[in-house]
């Protein structure tokens, strides 16, 4: 159960970065692309040899001629053949790849394959895996690695179209949670033997090893909410990049950059005072892979362009809903620019953060570009000329209020724009003047139209707006005696605990859904109201939860409390998993203490419980519904 356990928290930890899918445009933009020098962003000619864009998978055409019109050269899409049983299913599939591929180059885009380390091939009986992490095999075992490069070999047949390909290190892949310690050697070696089969079967295109989550390969339990994760991130970079005849003109490299934007990585920095002396990279590592003949360095940053960062909602996560870092995303850019990086590569995002993107891409080419002028060009997109300044404070007003800001570091964190509005209600006030263009005004090629984005950002603003008093005060609840705890609410602010919000729905109470593989709730307590579980620990209690879900799944989901009030940044802690699956419609989960294990160190007062998370797995997209959380005493 351990070993599983561990792997689960950290596929749950990492997965978003391939899970979650961009989605298809709902309205047709422009037939035509912007061409005339008054709607095309202008460069001032000191941008980064590629911009790119990690598009996952399913991109439409609409969405093509955004990315472009932005500024986007390149696209990245995973290769996800693991899922698909052999036979049908899996040639169907590389067909439909075959097509995404083929269609972004007629449109003037490159595409980079990426492929993924030592995830075993799904041989069914269903016609593929509903096991969103994938299963890893140990990557010293031969015989599967064999398996494992054939199947890829035979992906690239297909595929020998595409510009370029790379070897993600893990996630999902690594050797985490397997009974022996890993090495880098295991992946060093097989980004040499994929970069065989790519010269082999496609000898035009580029080749890149990208090493996002490589530090699962040196560490028994890979572990994102401990320090020494991202630290031996930089630390196997620079061996990588110190390698004789490995980074080079053959072999270029694709790094997350983490130290520069991640706030789950800083905070970890700052609280545990192990901040690396040098971020990585730096110049000094940019410098020698060009001096070893490398032409691709490239950043590939991932969340940057979002609110949540592994459910990492500490702020006011509205991931439903338009969201702005543009602040961030200027210094990230910046920094990679500063340190002559030849490329950046913005992470998988999705329609309602579609200003990001286009911020993303217009601060690579341009670097005289601040966020209020990247803000200001896109709300001249959306409403006409008369509402262009008044659209630009209400984006400043909401950024200030992002996620991203407020789960940094303050060591971190950027000064808020200045901005003519005082509070969501004058920034209402402004919205309601506002004149929206038609889709036939469309002066860029929008992934939707200014309509539909600009009633996005009016339920954005909306939940800001200040609720009505309480006309009662909550009744005291008398609980049974064998029932030492009980959380009915899962809304922020009941109870004391919180879902996290990303995924509330007209307010019902509970509302969770999947995206990707799983969905989380939880909650931190502040001092005074910590749960205090010492009894129910120390008699063995049962934990029961009831959990209605839409679609049925092969796995329950974990628990997890911490003693931290950062359930993201423990570093004592419990966990126990849900036996079996979820069927459709209501379920009782019911899990022992005597089941859970200790993760990372053990809670060393149980009287003091900081936090408590839930994780629940699925089919993308499935609902759920949480009520009562219980621990009985039986």
């Amino acid at each position: 159960m351990k070993s599983k356990l561990i792997a689960l928290l950290a596929a749950c930890a990492l997965l978003i970065s391939f899970a979650s899918c961009v989605e298809p445009a709902t309205t047709t933009p422009a037939t035509e692309p912007a061409t005339t020098p008054a709607t095309v962003p202008a460069t001032s000619g000191d941008g980064f040899d590629t911009v790119g864009y990690y598009a996952y998978r399913n991109i439409t055409p609409s969405q093509i001629k955004f990315w472009k019109a932005s500024g986007i050269d390149t696209i990245e899409l995973l290769d996800i053949g693991w899922f698909f049983k052999p036979g049908a299913p899996l040639d169907n599939y590389r067909q439909e790849m075959k097509k995404e591929i083929e269609m972004a180059q007629l449109h003037g885009l490159k595409v980079y394959v990426i492929f993924l380390t030592n995830l075993e091939q799904h041989m069914g009986p269903s016609d593929y895996t509903s096991n969103g992490s994938g299963t890893v095999f140990n990557p010293a075992n031969t015989e599967k690695m064999a398996q494992r490069l054939t199947f890829i070999e035979e992906n690239l047949e297909v595929w020998n179209m595409a510009d370029g390909f790379s070897l993600f290190a893990g996630d999902p892949g690594g050797v985490s949670g397997l009974p022996t310690q890993g090495g880098l050697e295991y992946y060093t070696d097989m980004v040499l033997d994929v970069y065989d089969l790519v010269k082999k079967h496609a000898p035009n295109a580029k080749f890149n090893a990208n090493i996002w989550a490589v530090s699962q390969y040196v560490q028994k339990v890979a572990n994102p909410f401990s320090v020494n994760f991202w630290i031996s991130e930089g630390t196997l970079g620079r061996q990588m990049l110190a390698m004789k005849d490995f980074i080079g003109p053959e072999i270029g490299i694709e790094i997350p950059g983490h130290d520069y934007y991640r706030a789950l990585a800083l905070r970890l920095y700052y609280e545990t005072g192990k901040k690396p002396e040098s971020y990585f990279p730096n110049a000094q590592d940019v410098a020698l892979a060009k001096q070893n003949g490398a032409s691709r360095i490239w950043g590939f940053s991932h969340f940057l362009l979002d609110e949540l960062d592994d459910g990492d909602s500490a702020g006011s996560s509205r991931t439903e809903l338009p969201n702005f870092n543009t602040r961030y995303i200027k210094k990230y850019i910046d920094a990679m620019r500063a340190i002559e990086m030849t490329g950046v590569i913005a992470g998988n995002s999705t329609l309602n953060n579609a200003i990001n993107l286009y911020a993303f891409a217009r601060f690579a080419h341009d670097a005289t570009l601040t966020p209020e002028a990247v803000l200001r060009e896109y709300a001249s997109y959306l409403v006409t000329e008369d509402g262009v300044d008044k659209l630009t404070e209400i984006f400043k007003f909401l950024e200030n209020d992002a996620n991203w800001h407020q789960k940094l570091p303050e060591q971190e964190r950027l000064p808020l724009f200045e901005t003519t509005l005082k509070d969501a209600k004058e920034a209402m006030a402004a919205f309601e003047t506002l004149t929206v263009r038609t889709t036939k005004e469309l002066v860029y090629d929008l992934p939707e139209s200014p309509r539909a984005f600009m009633s996005k950002v009016r339920q954005r603003i909306e939940m800001m707006l200040p609720k009505g008093p309480q006309t009662s005060q909550p009744q005291p609840v008398t609980l049974p005696e064998n029932v030492l705890m009980r959380i009915t609410g899962f809304d922020n602010g009941e109870a004391g605990t919180s879902a996290d919000s990303s995924y509330a729905k007209e307010g019902k109470s509970g509302y969770l859904q999947v995206q990707g593989q799983y969905a989380i709730a939880y909650a931190g307590y502040e001092n005074g109201k910590k749960l205090d579980l010492k009894a129910a620990k120390e008699s063995g209690a049962t934990i029961r939860l009831q959990v209605y879900s839409s679609a049925a799944s092969d796995r329950a989901g974990y628990i997890m409390f911490a003693d931290s009030l950062d359930v993201m940044a423990v570093s004592h802690s419990w966990m126990a998993d849900f036996p079996g699956g979820l069927q459709e419609g209501w379920n009782e989960l019911a899990v022992s203490f005597d089941e859970g294990i200790d993760y990372i160190s053990p809670i060393t007062d149980w009287s003091q419980v900081g936090a408590w998370r839930i994780v629940l797995f699925g089919e993308d997209g499935a609902e759920l519904f949480l009520d009562n959380l219980e621990i009985v005493a039986d």
